[in-house]
């Protein structure tokens, strides 16, 4: 689409698919993510948001832009498990926010359940997170997944950003309060993996600033810390960073 041609209209969401109906409330921190966060002139549909502006959500945590492929068929029980799996996960993340940002956006509870076959492989890729959320992440947004562990790049901005110094300045033992802290993200992570319902666990972070200088100035990105069930479902919590 040229700079300056409006979008083609979209159609109006399906109220409700296979016993999935809309829910508004399902879509929790990811509804900021979808507010323009640029000049009024948008150069396109994403009108500047890191999420499509007419992204929906349903009682399954199925996120979708209307028009897009919309299946909804969950292996029974599979909705369920994810929403028991998310609400255990949430006090977990109590007091944590997503790691570089510059506002404590908190966690809240996020599942999206997966249909019946729908992610095989042992590790979920970028295109498969790109793939339950429905075509509404813009298009040259990054996605980074991480596994959920005391190692990698992830673990390091926690040690950091909870030490409050440079890269590698955590030291152990020498503040009770900064290792406290460190063992709460310790007991977080030991608990997505200890869980026999997940065959996994990520960190997961979706754009980041600038994500488009040319066409598209969001600052509000999407981070999930979700574990993989074996059905391929992700269960656990979100929330966003704000980058400006």
């Amino acid at each position: 689409m040229a700079v300056g041609d409006k979008p083609a209209p979209r159609p109006v969401p399906e109220a409700e698919v296979n016993g999935c109906v809309l829910d508004p409330a399902r879509l929790g921190p990811l509804k900021d993510c979808m507010q323009s966060c640029g000049p009024d002139e948008p150069r396109d549909e994403w009108n500047h948001s890191c999420l499509h502006p007419r992204t929906v959500a349903y009682s399954c945590g199925r996120v979708v832009v209307p028009g897009a492929p919309n299946p909804h068929d969950h292996p029974e029980g599979e909705q369920e498990l994810c929403r028991r799996l998310a609400e255990a996960a949430a006090p977990l993340t109590d007091g944590f926010w997503a790691l570089g940002s510059e506002s404590t956006t908190p966690f809240v509870p996020f599942f999206l359940t997966a249909n019946s076959r729908e992610m095989a492989q042992e590790a979920p890729t970028a295109e498969d997170i790109r793939r339950l959320f429905g075509g509404s992440i813009y298009p040259a947004a990054k996605i980074t997944l991480e596994p959920l562990a005391e190692e990698g790049s992830w673990w390091q901005f926690v040690l950091d950003m909870k030490a409050g110094g440079p890269p590698g300045s955590y030291q152990p033992g020498k503040d009770p309060t900064v290792d406290a802290d460190i063992d709460r993200w310790r007991n977080m992570v030991r608990w997505f993996r200890s869980r026999q319902e997940f065959r996994g666990a990520y960190y997961i972070e979706i754009g980041g600033y600038p994500l488009d200088e040319e066409l598209n100035q969001a600052s509000l990105f999407p981070c999930l810390i979700v574990g993989v069930t074996e059905r391929g479902s992700l269960a656990g919590v979100c929330s966003y960073a704000v980058q400006t």
